[in-house]
């Protein structure tokens, strides 16, 4: 019977991983507006928005590593990718537990900004790249605090709190590496 749930638990957990994931941004948030109403919808989209800002600062750290001039750069990349992928699990266990959809591509304008980082000119990169990091950590600084301040979900407020401790150095570090 151990052998049994041994097997079971591993393809359950999957099974939830996948089931709380769209592709979409989009789709995932006329999910949960259908799925959800009142206080449960503004918990779902502090999930979704706050999780595509997480998204993008690992998909825009993955291009950074790519194509950083800077060494300095470079490290802070792969840093905050390595965060924010190991964020995005947390995200994961939030949104099955709130049955919230969470979109696996990045909303149109987080896209747009990828895009054109990717095509921006190696001499420009770094800095552009930067600005970035520095933008998409204050707007969802602003998102994580304006929940705890208006939210009602405890448990959300808590994990509002833990976003902001995992990001709470790299927009310093990123303003330090920008003014190089």
């Amino acid at each position: 019977m151990k052998h049994l749930y041994s097997r079971i638990i591993p393809i359950v957990l999957i099974l939830i991983s996948f089931g709380c994931q769209t592709n979409s941004y989009y789709a995932a948030m006329n999910t949960n507006q259908q799925r959800h109403g009142g206080w449960s919808k503004d918990d779902a989209d502090l999930l979704v928005k706050s999780h595509d800002i997480v998204l993008f600062l690992e998909s825009s750290s993955a291009v950074a590593q790519d194509k950083a001039e800077l060494k300095d750069v470079y490290l802070l990349a792969e840093d905050l990718y390595v965060t924010s992928k190991n964020l995005r699990t947390d995200y994961r266990v939030e949104s099955t537990i709130h049955r919230t959809k969470l979109a696996s591509a990045l909303s149109k304008s987080r896209d747009e900004l990828l895009e054109r980082l990717k095509n921006t000119p190696k001499d420009e990169f770094d800095n552009t790249y930067l600005l970035l990091i520095d933008q998409q950590l204050d707007e969802l600084n602003e998102l994580m605090v304006n929940y705890q301040n208006e939210g009602h979900t405890d448990r959300l407020k808590d994990f509002a709190d833990k976003v902001l401790d995992t990001y709470e150095n790299y927009e310093q570090q990123a303003n330090e590496l920008a003014s190089l």
